[in-house]
């Protein structure tokens, strides 16, 4: 993946804020079909996800419940405070919130 491309979270949740919404949240594989078929269909690979870690905790932007965890790997789930969706993965990935 090349970061250089991507906006940091915040701003992009700047930008969502700014349209009257937030980032998504996720809390099942069906959803997270669907925003892969987005993603790709604006001819994007990836995506912000609205999850991110805040002292050892995963929370999303809109205060639901973190139930989908489908992680591209256990050191993914703990390595990094902010998440993305891959449209070539089912996996979700974190990342550092400023790419």
């Amino acid at each position: 993946m090349n970061t250089a491309y991507i906006r940091s979270f915040c701003v992009q949740q700047e930008q969502c804020n700014s349209l009257g919404g937030h980032l998504v949240s996720v809390s099942n594989p069906r959803q997270y079909s669907f925003l892969q078929q987005m993603t790709q269909t604006a001819g994007q690979t990836i995506a912000w996800l609205g999850g991110f870690n805040l002292q050892g905790r995963w929370l999303w932007i809109d205060r639901e419940g973190f139930y989908y965890t489908n992680w591209s790997s256990q050191l993914a789930a703990s390595g990094s405070p902010c998440i993305f969706l891959n449209s070539a993965s089912k996996l979700v990935w974190s990342i550092r919130c400023r790419a």
